[in-house]
């Protein structure tokens, strides 16, 4: 493939290792077509690579944390309060009647 690229663009793919890494790693909006679909290539192989190794090995794909976004909304989903149990605080509160010195 013949790619016309500028001199910062090389600095930046040469920082990021790679072309596959610079591709997966940088913002989609600064890509072009072209790169797009190079990326969507790179991307689909890699998960594809995943997917055979763990067939082979016979194990999964670790599941990352839920985000507190994703706990609220399974909790709205289900009917139940959005924020979580607060407990009270040990923290003593100002009184507003006493003056500060």
């Amino acid at each position: 493939m013949k790619w016309n690229v500028t001199t910062r663009a090389m600095r930046t793919v040469h920082k990021y290792g790679s072309l596959d890494q610079y591709l997966l790693g940088v913002r989609t909006k600064w890509l072009g077509e072209r790169a797009m679909w190079l990326r969507c290539r790179i991307r689909d192989e890699i998960h594809k690579n995943e997917a055979e190794t763990a067939a082979e090995t016979g194990t999964t794909r670790s599941i990352r944390p839920k985000t507190e976004l994703e706990i609220a909304k399974e909790r709205l989903v289900a009917g139940m309060s959005v924020s979580p149990k607060v407990e009270p605080t040990s923290v003593p509160l100002l009184n507003p009647s006493t003056e500060r010195g």
